[in-house]
């Protein structure tokens, strides 16, 4: 068989050579050339394409991150990069910090800032680029900050910036300080406070005896006597004041307050068994709302023992001089610095009631006014004691007393009124008076006689035997 003959296989390469003209070869390969380089082309304008897109959102997201951090109320925002260069800076509290977004964008924190601030500031960024948000609080330019620091990662995760935010909490810092301060003064106030303060929880727990409070119960520690209300009556126990009748823990001045019952001026008895003694106390207290929101129950305590001890030993005394001075013709009283009655007893012509709250010109007749207002106005202005006896008439009854007038003073030395003790002789003025027109009718009798008459007074010894005599009138 020959080699071209028909009927011997082709090779697949001499198919291809009988198929493609040389000249249509270099023209697929031309074609395909141009196709690769449109495909370049295409390829390199969509590689441009899409660096403009990522540069336009770069462009909008930087703008985007200038216009929140420019509008942060009372704030602002920076972005550092692994340098510690300032990418971006913008808020309201850049000024009032004493920084402006050209002093520092570009540069550095050692750059921008001064040493000891930088100093200050390093390892806060330093941690963030480590991959931590960290919260800080400094002070610039005498305000105060705190500075939230959050880190930025790229596409594989690395931390490439640090975004930090800064708030001005300057009066936030001072409305804290000035609590404090309130809240040193108000724990001054009440430690030194002379009445006892007892302060719980809205859940009955006692939280609190201020000294004069433990001095007054007979607590010797702080901590003693820090419990349940509800085991307080193991110790205390709260009585009436007449001690009939011992209260429940329900009638307790504190559950009272819990319940949003008004407890003013309560006094009550309080006895501790364990140590023998009885007090007189009065309670006040309300509920109180503190800052963060705690109710607590605020009670105070005011030791009335020795003012009731006081009083009763007022009223013995009164009882017994009211008895001494009932069957006397003594009468006292006391006029303030107007001259108006304040305290009278034993009176006689009017109620001892009947005579508060009036003068003299209401007691007394007309005529017998002026000495007696100078006797006491003279006390008012000098000091002096005096001394005034004469008649005079009240109620429409006459009667002759024979007063001293003193004057009564304040703890200043001040007079404010005047003191009066005056002993009632209307009875002896009377006898004297009876006694001395029967002398002068007995005398003008004798003087009529023509005999001599003489009236002796018959001196006798110690036996009652007469001894001698003594002429009295002839």
């Amino acid at each position: 068989m020959q080699p071209n003959s028909p009927d011997k296989p082709r090779e697949g390469n001499d198919m291809i050579a009988d198929s493609v003209h040389p000249s249509e070869s270099n023209q697929s390969r031309e074609q395909l050339i141009q196709e690769l380089a449109n495909l370049r082309c295409q390829l390199a304008s969509e590689k441009s394409l899409s660096r403009r897109l990522l540069q336009e959102v770069t462009r909008q997201s930087e703008q985007l991150y200038r216009t929140l951090a420019a509008n942060l109320p009372g704030g602002a925002a920076f972005i550092l990069d692994r340098d510690l260069r300032y990418q971006l800076a913008e808020g309201q509290a850049l000024q009032t910090a004493g920084f402006t977004s050209a002093a520092l964008e570009g540069r550095t924190i050692w750059e921008a800032l001064d040493a000891k601030t930088a100093e200050e500031y390093e390892p806060f960024f330093q941690r963030v680029l480590q991959g931590e948000t960290l919260s800080h609080e400094h002070t610039s330019h005498g305000r105060h900050f705190v500075s939230h620091g959050v880190p930025i990662r790229d596409a594989q995760g690395t931390v490439s910036n640090v975004l930090a935010v800064s708030y001005d909490i300057t009066d936030r810092k001072q409305a804290e300080e000035a609590l404090l301060r309130s809240e040193a003064r108000w724990n001054t106030a009440i430690e030194s406070f002379a009445e006892g303060a007892i302060i719980a929880t809205e859940d009955e727990q006692v939280i609190y005896w201020n000294p004069a409070a433990r001095d007054m119960h007979g607590i010797a520690r702080p901590d003693e006597f820090i419990e349940p209300l509800e085991k307080t009556p193991l110790t205390f126990e709260l009585w009436t004041p007449d001690g009939g009748h011992k209260l429940e823990l329900d009638e307790w001045p504190m559950r009272r307050i819990k319940r949003g019952e008004s407890v003013r001026n309560l006094e009550l008895r309080i006895r501790r068994p364990d140590q023998g003694w009885e007090k007189v106390f009065s309670y006040s207290g309300t509920m109180v709302a503190t800052v963060g929101g705690e109710r607590l129950i605020f009670l105070t305590c005011h030791d009335l023992t020795e003012l009731r001890q006081t009083e009763q030993a007022m009223r013995e005394s009164d009882q017994r001089f009211r008895l001494a001075l009932k069957n006397s013709p003594v009468l006292v009283a006391m006029q303030d610095s107007n001259l108006e009655y304040q305290w009278a007893y034993n009176t006689r012509t009017l109620g001892s009631d009947d005579v508060l709250g009036k003068t003299d010109a209401d007691l007394y007749a007309p005529e017998d006014l002026p000495s007696i207002l100078k006797a006491k106005r003279r006390v008012l202005q000098t000091g002096e004691v005096v001394r005034h006896a004469n008649w005079r008439t009240s109620n429409g009854q006459r009667v002759f007393l024979d007063c001293y007038y003193e004057p009564i003073r304040d703890t200043a030395g001040k007079i404010i009124g005047v003191g009066i003790a005056a002993v009632n002789l209307t009875e002896q003025k009377r006898a004297e008076e009876t006694l001395h027109q029967g002398e002068e009718r007995y005398r003008a009798l004798f003087d009529r006689m023509t005999e001599g008459f003489a009236l002796h007074e018959i001196i006798t010894n110690e036996q009652g035997q007469p001894v001698d005599y003594r002429f009295l009138d002839v």
